[in-house]
């Protein structure tokens, strides 16, 4: 099916962003060569010409995006039906409509899709990569993230009569209000929430309404669009789908949307992405939710009370933190040093769906999210047809569906025992010629003024995340994984430890920084290949 709501989704074209300046010549946003604040080598990133952040470092600044949420709606249609309550219960899904963040912290969204690169479908860090991956969907929303893909070649004019049987009401009527695919919101849950309508139609119709307020959300407002009616019709069956896999592809695809200069909006699960943040990045956590458990979804751990404030002033203030931060301020695996043994499907690497989306799912790039030493990575992989550029009613990125098939996911895994993957001894790890082949290609920064000495200096990490730091770090000192490592990986554990409960436990000037000699932001990037005089004394 053509892209043809990819949308309203892929963005109105944005006047506001039209407002803000000419936009540049059309084939502008591909490199061919190095660029000022951007890589040197556009070989990893082509597209980089057309990215938000390369207009920032020209000084193109750009709003706070407007982040497209439905959790207001969800409270408005409950179901007391016993029946229907079951059948919706069997899909897996029925506790998306309590898991949804009511706020969402714009301006921290708006930085990290600052740093989001649609070639590798991952943040660029200054650090390395980093990504939401099928594991992080998995603890965070608990769906499904493995099955059949959601992918269908459904036509129209079909999807249209399902939505006539659905609603019960003759084809004519619904051609009266029918737009791109779409109905409007309360015309759904208005037919269906009168006496009388069948279980199954009922519950099919919320589940419908369900995912348009949750896992995909649009730019379309008030709209709901009927493609996802497919995969409903047997309602036993829903659950066989992955729907979180899913979720993940339209979220990339709406992160590489938004990732380009003139773009004012972002859709996709904002719960999703924003709970991620909270996951990894432990300062930008607000507190958690009292009675949480672990068996519950982690998006219900981050419910915040409010909505923080969207201006421009708390964007420059995240961009900077970022632009500053180094990997020992991540919690690299929240869910567990080794989630893949609990997720098996997260060391995928292929393609995901989300009917005619096709994007890649890259685990290799992310190794250090999965407990691995990051390597250097493949070599991303190369759709068949892409549009990265300033017209963002012609974004388009196809790949090949049969490239890596999702239907046999487990003859592409990436495997730990692999040659050239170790278990990674703290979190932050990575391999020698890790960063001499990752900077090059990457943006480290995307503010100009951190590299001009404005706000020089990291901000302290907050004690939760150096404690965590500390304990990943330890593992490797453990009586029980003495054996299993050199001696100087040994004595580089104990060094950072040692540099860490130093800065913990010592005095705090006005600025909140802690008085010792050592910057703790020095330890745990490279190996180290022991330095006897920065070993503490033993006994």
């Amino acid at each position: 099916m053509e892209e043809e709501d990819q949308e309203m989704e892929e963005e109105n074209v944005s006047q506001r962003g039209q407002r803000r300046g000419r936009q540049p010549a059309d084939g502008s946003w591909r490199l061919t060569e190095g660029v000022p604040g951007g890589p040197s080598d556009p070989s990893l990133l082509p597209s980089f010409g057309g990215h938000v952040a390369y207009a920032i470092w020209r000084g193109q600044e750009r709003a706070v995006l407007e982040c497209h949420s439905r959790a207001d709606r969800l409270r408005s249609w409950q179901i007391e039906d016993d029946r229907v309550m079951e059948l919706i219960t069997g899909s897996q899904l029925s506790h998306l409509s309590m898991s949804m963040h009511q706020h969402i912290n714009m301006p921290l969204i708006s930085a990290f899709v600052e740093r989001w690169q649609p070639e590798t479908n991952s943040f660029h860090m200054s650090f390395g990569e980093m990504t939401i991956t099928l594991h992080d969907v998995w603890y965070i929303l608990r769906i499904p993230v493995s099955g059949r893909a959601i992918t269908s070649d459904t036509e129209p004019d079909t999807i249209k009569i399902q939505m006539s049987l659905l609603l019960s009401v003759p084809p004519e009527q619904i051609e009266e209000e029918w737009k791109s695919g779409c109905v409007k919101f309360n015309t759904v849950r208005n037919r269906l929430s009168v006496r009388g309508v069948p279980s199954e139609r009922l519950a099919r119709g919320y589940l419908l309404w369900m995912l348009g307020a949750t896992l995909f959300v649009d730019k379309t407002q008030n709209r709901l669009h009927g493609h996802f009616l497919p995969f409903l019709d047997d309602l036993w069956s829903v659950d066989e789908y992955a729907w979180g896999a899913g979720a993940l592809a339209y979220l990339y695809r709406t992160l590489g949307t938004a990732s380009r200069a003139y773009t004012a909006q972002i859709s996709g699960c904002m719960t999703l992405l924003q709970a991620w943040i909270f996951e990894y990045f432990p300062e930008f956590r607000p507190s958690g939710m009292t009675g949480w458990t672990d068996d519950m979804p982690h998006a219900c751990r981050w419910q915040t009370s409010s909505t923080p404030r969207t201006s421009t002033q708390a964007l420059s203030a995240y961009r900077r933190r970022l632009d500053q931060m180094d990997g020992v301020a991540v919690h690299w695996t929240p869910f567990g040093r080794s989630p893949h043994l609990h997720v098996p499907i997260t060391l995928f690497t292929g393609i995901i769906h989300c009917r005619h989306i096709t994007e890649p799912y890259m685990s290799d790039r992310v190794l250090r999210q999965f407990g691995l030493v990051q390597i250097i990575p493949f070599e991303p992989f190369i759709p068949k047809i892409v549009y990265r550029g300033h017209n963002l009613m012609k974004y388009k990125c196809v790949h090949d569906q049969m490239m890596r098939l999702w239907s046999s996911p487990e003859d592409h895994l990436i495997r730990p025992s692999d040659k050239g993957l170790w278990t990674a001894s703290f979190g932050n790890e990575v391999s020698p010629d890790y960063r001499q082949w990752y900077e090059p290609r990457t943006h480290l920064r995307v503010s100009p003024h951190a590299v001009q000495g404005e706000d020089a200096g990291p901000r302290p990490l907050p004690s939760d995340a150096r404690l965590q730091y500390v304990a990943n770090r330890l593992y490797p000192v453990h009586p029980q994984n003495r054996s299993h490592y050199d001696e100087a990986t040994w004595w580089q554990c104990i060094n950072e430890v040692t540099v860490h409960l130093e800065d913990l436990m010592a005095p705090r000037d006005e600025a909140g920084r802690a008085s010792t000699s050592r910057d703790p932001s020095d330890v745990g990037v490279r190996t180290w290949r022991g330095d006897p005089t920065r070993r503490p004394r033993r006994g």
